[in-house]
């Protein structure tokens, strides 16, 4: 979310190319007015709205007094609850995204929001720009492609966060299975496991850890800012439509990806 005229403002003052004015240009006032902005237009239009990407304190907190003006739901990523602005000087382009990463006030409030509630869905923003196009030399910080991959770490990620208490087993299912499903008209076939419904299932064993390491990863990235990271289980087995297509968390078998529409 973002209020582009704040956004143009922003950027037009500072063009010093740093971190710090990459940071000034995207202020979390954009983001709670961009947010408060589509909000009423969907009250207007009777619309049903999702706001993607919140990770500020103050749009955190317009999210939390409007978001029943509308059918509106609203999404975050891993890295915005984990990661702050401080962690650009270790890693620096890897980290660059959009929003930016925020104080660790603003990421106790977002977690404070996810504990509660009041977040619907969790996405990675999969971006998994090659090393090259990372590290390649740009003008400014803003000018590096932005994001980073997610995918393969999404699971680990919130186990992470079941570690640590914030939510529970539910949660994540809710979170990462069930609320896109059903947001996304997906809900008659995905997100549950049911009659009826795709076998999409995750084997999980608790007793066994997982620690993320960059060689493991399979996108064209290759890399993951949760590098050696371990979480307490490990993904053993994966099925997509009943077919199993990781075993002892390694692919397995040909491709069998496919595009799904919105259900009627």
């Amino acid at each position: 979310p973002g209020d582009q005229s704040i956004l143009a403002g922003s950027s037009a003052r500072d063009r010093s190319g740093s971190i710090a004015s990459f940071l000034d240009s995207r202020p979390p006032l954009a983001e709670a007015n961009g947010i408060a902005r589509a909000l009423v237009a969907a009250a207007s239009a009777e619309a049903k709205i999702h706001v993607r990407q919140i990770n500020s304190e103050l749009g955190v907190e317009t999210w939390s007094r409007l978001r029943g003006m509308a059918d509106a739901s609203v999404e975050t990523t891993p890295q915005n609850l984990f990661f702050t602005a401080q962690d650009y000087e270790v890693q620096g382009p890897n980290l660059k995204a959009s929003p930016p990463l925020r104080s660790p006030h603003d990421v106790d409030a977002l977690r404070a929001a996810l504990g509660a509630g009041l977040i619907d869905v969790v996405g990675t923003d999969h971006a998994p720009h090659a090393p090259a196009e990372k590290a390649a030399p740009y003008a400014a910080f803003a000018d590096i492609p932005g994001g980073m991959p997610g995918l393969q770490t999404l699971l680990p990620t919130m186990l992470r966060l079941v570690d640590e208490g914030l939510i529970a087993l539910p949660d994540l299912v809710r979170m990462c299975a069930r609320n896109p499903a059903e947001r996304f008209g997906l809900g008659r076939r995905k997100g549950r496991i049911a009659a009826g419904y795709d076998a999409d299932l995750l084997i999980l064993d608790p007793r066994r850890s997982t620690t993320i390491a960059n060689a493991d990863q399979v996108s064209r990235a290759g890399y993951t800012p949760f590098d050696g990271w371990t979480v307490k289980a490990r993904l053993t087995n994966v099925f997509l439509r009943g077919r199993e297509i990781v075993r002892d968390g390694r692919l397995v078998g040909p491709a069998q990806g496919k595009i799904v529409t919105r259900e009627s």
